[in-house]
């Protein structure tokens, strides 16, 4: 099974504390409203979520209220684990209903599922689990309704909240008593309510595969790599001007396991051509020119393109840029990383972002070696996509990918959809972005944009400021230069190769 702690435990024991604080908050009759509206926002403790517990609806119901301060006193009953939480729910949907009477309505005359009733049931659930996260589940009505009706089990929304929230409980523990029957190791409830939201969210991460597919950890025979067979691992990039960096990317990469390399040519006027001479005499790297002009958007046409050619060539194609550089923070090649994801068709590997390190010109060297600052800042953090080329449907951005099946994993096995990872881990892959390189060098890679017709603002000096003070909250991440030996050995070796 996926491990939790990154993407799921740890962030909702974070949620658990911030709402014990805000009924804390309540009880005593302070502004609570406002924490409860700021923490449900898609931002949470200044890191964007996808995997969040909370739902629009819940702040959508509370601004409703005609006096949402009595419901705030009446909240104090959360804060004492001692009692049964159908007894603390209880009070909570009594002091819902005297602010909305409505939802004493019986419920068996409904036509359909009640929203205010399911804001009701899952928020009062959210304040019971963050009493007690290890042993009970923030229940999402709707994720939860979905599987209990995949399994066979009743739809509930014709009972009253305090039913449909037992029968939860109930369904809820069964789920936990059956997985640990099939020798799932569980630590508690949190993993339960896991297993259970992501099988809501990812109905298809969990079903078995079709015919011929392995299935979730189980390694298909057919794909063991043979000797003399194709490359484990290539590299598919669009670079338009980057003869100055190009032979450092392709050595770096040659040596954490990259076997190949598909590069498309966006209009460079450098001497590209000449830098990458010696690996196309070799057979390493392939060029094909991709004149992109009036602004088109170039890369994803090209992603598609290279699906479309090399498709059987390489195990994994890692779609990356320039001015990114992909490896595992452990030192291990990236084929021995990526055999334990043969599964999935896609790994999502997170950004790491560094600054300009205080240059304001280029300075000379490696980029690795004079770049060490990293932002730590979630803002700007995105991921990228090394796929199965045989198992992807299409290029859907320059960052991730649409599957016929299953769905791209993070380096924890969680699923990924969309552009961003759930968490911040970088400990098994990790791909080093210099988006800024020196003040210098972004400002004239803004203007190359602008000149082929792509909207970039020019970066102004409130810019750079920004940066530094990022910076300066960052870390010196000297990981990458455990490669910075053999690299300059690598690059001694292709300067001769190119001057002969």
């Amino acid at each position: 099974m996926p491990a939790f702690d990154a993407e799921e435990r740890d962030y909702r024991l974070e949620i658990a504390q911030e709402l014990r604080r805000i009924v804390e908050l309540a009880s005593q009759g302070g502004p609570w409203r406002e924490r409860l509206d700021t923490m449900q926002r898609s931002t949470v403790f200044g890191r964007i979520r996808r995997y969040d517990l909370t739902e629009r609806r819940h702040r959508t119901w509370v601004k409703g209220l005609p006096s949402p301060e009595a419901l705030g006193l009446a909240m104090e009953c959360f804060l004492d684990p001692s009692t049964d939480p159908v007894e603390r729910l209880t009070s909570f949907v009594h002091a819902a209903e005297d602010q909305q009477p409505e939802l004493k309505s019986p419920a068996e005359e409904l036509a359909g599922p009640d929203p205010d009733r399911e804001a009701v049931l899952s928020l009062g659930a959210l304040l019971n689990f963050a009493c007690a996260p290890e042993e009970l589940p923030a229940v999402r009505p709707g994720l939860w309704n979905l599987l209990e009706q995949t399994l066979g089990y009743e739809w509930t929304f014709r009972r009253s909240v305090l039913e449909q929230y037992e029968l939860h409980l109930e369904f809820t523990e069964h789920v936990q008593r059956r997985l640990l029957e099939a020798g799932v190791e569980l630590r508690d409830m949190l993993d339960t309510q896991s297993l259970i939201y992501n099988a809501g969210l990812h109905a298809d991460f969990w079903v078995p595969a079709p015919h011929g597919e392995p299935t979730p950890g189980e390694r298909s025979p057919a794909r063991a790599r043979k000797p003399g067979s194709k490359p484990y691992l290539s590299i598919c990039a669009i670079y338009r001007d980057e003869a100055k960096y190009l032979a450092e990317w392709v050595e770096f990469h040659r040596l954490v396991g990259v076997e190949r390399f598909f590069l498309y040519n966006n209009l460079s006027e450098d001497h590209h051509r000449e830098v990458l001479a010696p690996y196309l005499d070799e057979g390493l790297v392939t060029v094909r020119d991709w004149p992109v002009t009036d602004g088109g958007q170039g890369q994803i046409p090209a992603y598609n393109d290279a699906l479309r050619w090399h498709r059987y060539d390489s195990r994994w194609i890692a779609f990356i840029d320039l001015d990114e550089f992909l490896f595992s923070p452990s030192g291990e090649p990236l084929p021995e990383v990526l055999s334990e994801y043969e599964e999935w068709p896609g790994v999502a590997v997170r950004w790491a972002m560094f600054g300009t390190s205080g240059h304001k010109t280029e300075p000379p060297g490696l980029v690795t070696e004079n770049y060490l600052q990293r932002i730590d800042h979630d803002s700007h953090i995105n991921m990228k996509t090394v796929a199965d080329p045989t198992r992807v449907s299409t290029c859907v951005t320059a960052h991730h990918f649409r599957y016929p099946y299953l769905s791209a994993v993070d380096e924890n096995r969680f699923p990924v959809n969309g552009t961003r990872t759930a968490s911040n881990s970088i400990a098994r892959l990790r791909l080093n972005h210099y988006h800024w390189k020196s003040e210098e060098h972004f400002i004239a890679k803004t203007q190359r944009f602008r000149a082929i017709g792509r909207h970039r603002e020019l970066p102004t000096d409130e810019h750079f400021e920004w940066l530094r003070q990022m910076e300066q909250d960052g870390v010196t991440d000297r990981t990458i230069l455990m490669y910075a030996p053999a690299l300059r050995e690598a690059l001694a070796a292709h300067a001769s190769a190119t001057v002969g």
